[in-house]
């Protein structure tokens, strides 16, 4: 609404002045509103147009320019210093024509200026210490920034995290993601719909919750043809990190200098730490795949492959720990079933009915 009020102030002032400009110059007023209005309307779809452009690339015609001018003005003033005769008197000599000079000062202007538009305009990512190369965003407190990739919003963890406050930063939804995500959720497969769905439902709660801060994206300045090159590129703008749950998409940011949160590794990393020789108990659901095994849980989901396991599916045992592997899908324990299982199960089970003969005496 703001900017339509001040659109619409525009096209009567440049209307205002056009009458006035005709009034002075004795000419018809209506042809002078006319001229105004359509000079309004030009400006005004000029505005619009370089809306869509991003900073970067504005600051960067807009320094080309001025430095362009600046050059042009040097090089002039070197050929005023110029002690070649014939050069002053067919160029600068002060009988010669001016407006050959003023030609050359324009075309000096030109030139210069094109050259610098054309090299800041291509090198502008890697020239950002000048002034007109700063960012216009937000001031960031703390750490830096996060990129939200659809990966994360799918997985269903990111709610929980955001809310024991691992996060104490701007959490970035670029609008490529929203609308990635909006696919996910109009899929034709029904577990991919309604995964896309919860997305965005937790992206809802997320911005109503006050102790989060969400910042939502436009993402016209990141370059690439593909989602992942598109994330890469605004981090990298951005000075931000990204977080994923997508493996290569990790790979492919540290090879272009880009830090990533990646979240089955911060799972995997809060995960309790097991050593050879504790206990666990645990309940054996399958067998394994070699002969013999049998396959268990623990709560946080982590697989435990059980020795001579495979008769006691569908119990309760205690094992003890033998050995523990770190793969790409997660965490693997080994283990192999106590010797004295029997006689401690027995125990436990003496252990709690006692505790329930306890629990029905009324003191």
């Amino acid at each position: 609404m703001t900017e339509f009020v001040m659109r619409a102030l525009f096209f009567l002032a440049c209307g205002s002045i056009g009458y006035q400009v005709s009034t002075r110059r004795a000419e018809d007023p209506l042809l002078g509103i006319l001229i105004g209005l359509a000079i309004a309307l030009f400006v005004i779809a000029v505005e619009i147009i370089l809306a869509k452009r991003p900073i970067q690339s504005i600051s960067s015609i807009v320094f080309g320019l001025m430095t362009g001018s600046i050059l042009a003005i040097l090089f002039y003033n070197i050929f005023l210093l110029t002690d070649t005769a014939a050069l002053a008197q067919w160029l600068l000599a002060e009988t010669g024509d001016r407006n050959l000079r003023l030609l050359v000062l324009l075309t000096l202007t030109v030139i210069c200026s094109y050259v610098c538009v054309m090299v800041i305009y291509k090198t502008r990512d890697r020239f950002r210490f000048i002034i007109p190369y700063v960012e216009f965003q937000r001031e960031e407190k703390g750490a830096r920034p996060v990129v939200v990739d659809t990966s994360a919003v799918i997985d269903g963890r990111l709610q929980d995290l955001c809310e024991s406050r691992l996060f104490d930063t701007t959490l970035i939804i670029p609008k490529f993601v929203l609308q990635e995500l909006q696919q996910v959720a109009d899929s034709s497969d029904r577990l991919r719909r309604n995964r896309g769905r919860r997305g965005l439902e937790m992206l809802q709660k997320m911005q109503r919750d006050e102790r989060l801060a969400i910042q939502i994206h436009d993402g016209r300045s990141a370059r690439g043809s593909t989602v992942d090159s598109k994330l890469v590129s605004l981090a990298g703008q951005l000075q931000a990190r990204i977080l994923t749950c997508d493996y290569n998409l990790s790979k492919i940011a540290e090879l272009q200098n880009v830090d990533t949160i990646n979240l089955n590794d911060l799972a995997n990393a809060l995960r309790p730490t097991v050593l050879p020789g504790e206990e666990l108990t645990l309940k054996i659901i399958r067998p394994g795949d070699e002969q013999g095994q049998g396959v268990g849980y623990l709560s946080d989901g982590t697989m435990v492959v059980v020795e001579q396991g495979r008769d006691k599916i569908g119990q309760t045992v205690n094992i003890a720990v033998t050995s523990s592997l770190q793969t790409s899908a997660g965490r693997m324990i080994f283990g192999r079933v106590r010797s004295d299982h029997g006689a401690r199960a027995d125990e436990d089970e003496s252990h709690r009915k006692r505790a329930e003969k306890e629990d029905k005496v009324v003191p």
